[in-house]
């Protein structure tokens, strides 16, 4: 073992052995959770390329567990040739109360009966980083990870086709009964693509303080009952920018690409929604919002999005229901399959108030008629003077190019003389 710093560096290695090696670089271990058992606050396990099957318990420690990529973060197969294996019986990873962070691994075939089918935490932190996680399964909810009281960061990380009863990748929230926890969760520069699960979305986070997502994809995910790529609630601030929600489906209840509810306040901002379905059942009050779905009591600003072709049997691009109030600002509304682009409702719940819309700067497709409202509920504020209806001249919609063109009249006329939309000039 290293010992030239104040923490040490533990090598694991298919070709290494637990009874006779001592977790250096030239007498490794053989299982991960040798190495785990051999370290110290602050460690570093690290694992050669090759395939574990191992259901590994990192206990209340605080440690760093990663391939060779930690060392040579240009080459990506090593991420693809270090793998733990679930064999399609057992979870991965467990811990409770630690600070764990995992890089540059593969993670597939994890399976729980419950929940988190390759990676179960509760309380502590957990980073993740530069992971690619494929074909994990978990009975009740999260396909990939289930976090209780958890923090949560993830960078740079693949997750594809995982599935699970409801949210099928990430499903991390607080349910603990500490009321000062504080649980901040953060994801980044990452791609959920073709994830399958009966509800819930892609990624279910709830109960947080802050939930920001930045730089990420939501494509081609399926949810069996509301929000097709992800959902967030009951969350005091969310932030989502420069994203790509595009392509998921919701078989049954609101919101193809996204659906929020319980939100003190967010902004979705440089972001496109583009392809995602609502499929048309005959729950009436539910399928709606084929973009977004602001279900109850979310308080949302929307900034800079293009928010296109898609599909609802009503309010094609965003629904605002239950005493939600969402404002727009210089973005791009056009083409979404339905009788309404925008639909504003609060017509189930008792306590039900009313829901507003404030939009400005914005293009939308036929104006403040393609906005329906309830008798409950109001357009806050609709800018005529900065409102357009004309088409944004996408460059190439078809082959999912929604940059503009150079004279599209969404160049220049947003606030402040900024263009309209999630992207800039793209051709001639």
């Amino acid at each position: 073992t290293d010992q030239n710093t104040a923490s040490m560096v533990i090598h694991v290695s298919t070709t290494g052995s637990d009874s006779t090696g001592d977790g250096s670089e030239a007498n490794p271990f053989a299982t991960i959770q040798k190495g785990i058992d051999s370290s110290s606050e602050g460690d570093t396990v690290v694992i050669s390329e090759g395939v574990y099957y191992e259901e590994i318990d990192a206990g209340n420690r605080v440690l760093t567990i990663g391939s060779l990529f930690m060392f040579d973060n240009s080459n990506e197969s090593i991420i693809e040739n270090t793998i733990l294996d679930g064999e399609n019986s057992h979870k991965l990873f467990h811990f409770s109360n630690a600070q764990v962070s995992l890089i540059g691994l593969t993670m597939k075939n994890g399976y729980a009966p419950s929940w988190g089918g390759a990676i179960g935490g509760y309380l502590g932190d957990l980073t993740i980083r530069n992971c690619r996680f494929t074909e994990n399964f978990a009975g009740n909810s999260g396909g990939v990870m289930n976090m209780n009281g958890s923090n949560l960061i993830i960078s740079n990380s693949v997750f594809y086709n995982n599935s699970s009863v409801r949210a099928s990748v990430i499903n991390v929230g607080n349910s603990t009964t500490s009321t000062e926890r504080t649980i901040n969760v953060s994801i980044k520069e990452s791609v959920f693509r073709a994830n399958t699960g009966e509800g819930r979305g892609a990624i279910n986070v709830w109960g947080s303080d802050t939930t920001l997502i930045n730089n990420c994809e939501f494509i081609e995910n399926i949810s069996g009952r509301y929000g097709g790529g992800l959902i967030v609630h009951d969350t005091k601030y969310l932030e989502i920018d420069s994203c790509t929600i595009k392509d998921n489906k919701s078989l049954r209840g609101g919101g193809g690409g996204l659906n929020i509810w319980s939100i003190d306040g967010g902004i979705i901002s440089n972001s496109i929604f583009s392809g995602n379905i609502v499929m048309d059942t005959t729950e009436t009050d539910t399928f709606r919002g084929g973009g977004i779905h602001l279900w109850a009591d979310a308080t949302l600003t929307i900034r800079n999005c293009t928010i296109t072709n898609n599909t609802a049997p009503l309010a094609g691009a965003i629904a605002i229901k239950h005493n939600s109030h969402c404002t727009i600002v210089n973005s791009i509304i056009w083409g979404n399959g339905s009788t309404n682009q925008i639909g504003i409702y609060d017509d189930l719940f008792d306590e039900d108030t009313t829901s507003t819309l404030d939009i400005s700067f914005s293009n939308l497709q036929y104006g403040i008629d393609s906005i329906f409202v309830d008798e409950m509920s109001y357009i806050d504020g609709y800018d005529e003077s900065s409102m357009l209806n004309s088409s944004p001249l996408f460059c190439n919609p078809d082959s999912g190019d929604y940059t503009l063109a150079e004279n599209s009249p969404c160049v220049g006329t947003g606030e402040n003389g900024t263009n309209m939309g999630a992207f800039g000039v793209g051709c001639g």
